[in-house]
């Protein structure tokens, strides 16, 4: 499809039907209508490896990390003002999920084996779930009704789970994985 290079990340705004994604092909983040009609290329600069992406759409806001910057970034649903919220002590960003009530964002940090948690502002960061037997959590997703976050880890082939409070980590699919990079949760 015309846009379309090489999508990685992926989020959907059901109330403006709305699909973003993040482009590392093309170092872009893009958004079109859910049925693929209206591309838009939102953010065409300062991207080197763009991975997950997640919307607050009540705030208006859109976050995505950069493999290739080593940053987490966010921008207005349109793609205006970018800014970098997370510059520091991140080595491969992948995943991340918010959770606008809370006023918090995930952060999958492959390279580390971690997952961080920080204030949608960017300040806060503090481990959540910390490196325990070389792990490489990929993507994270959250069910805020059962207060629960998960993740796939492509280096242990499974997919976790733990509280929001970043306890009670068990493993939800421990074997016939390859790999596993997405995840995504019914609503």
């Amino acid at each position: 499809s015309a846009g379309l290079d090489s999508a990685y990340g992926l989020a959907l705004d059901l109330i403006t039907r709305k699909i973003y994604w993040s482009d590392y092909g093309t170092n872009t983040i893009q958004r079109a209508n859910t049925d693929g009609t209206s591309i838009e290329r939102l953010v065409t600069t300062g991207l080197q490896a763009p991975r997950g992406i997640a919307l607050d759409v009540t705030g208006g806001k859109m976050y995505w990390t950069d493999r290739g910057t080593k940053k987490v970034q966010r921008a207005s649903l349109d793609g205006s003002g970018v800014e970098d919220l997370i510059v520091a002590n991140l080595v491969e960003p992948y995943g991340l999920a918010v959770n606008p009530g809370e006023n918090t964002v995930y952060i999958a940090d492959a390279g580390t084996g971690r997952i961080l948690r920080a204030d949608l502002d960017g300040t806060n960061v503090r481990d959540f779930i910390p490196v325990t037997g070389g792990p490489h959590p990929s993507f994270i997703e959250l069910d805020l009704r059962a207060r629960y976050i998960y993740w796939s880890d492509n280096r242990t082939n499974k997919i976790m789970r733990a509280d929001l409070d970043g306890g009670n980590i068990r493993e939800i699919i421990a074997s016939g994985l390859a790999g596993p990079r997405g995840l995504a949760l019914g609503r």
